[in-house]
């Protein structure tokens, strides 16, 4: 992974995660990764 993606990673976690049926998909889908990255 790169500095970036890990930044956004670290702040959808902590600020905005997503409560719903598939939250690792709906972060892969904001950042443009495939979920199996996040």
């Amino acid at each position: 992974m790169d500095d970036t993606l890990d930044f956004h990673l670290l702040n959808d976690f902590q600020r905005d995660f997503p409560l719903c049926p598939a939250p690792f998909a709906e972060l892969a889908s904001r950042l443009g990764v495939a979920e199996k990255v996040v």
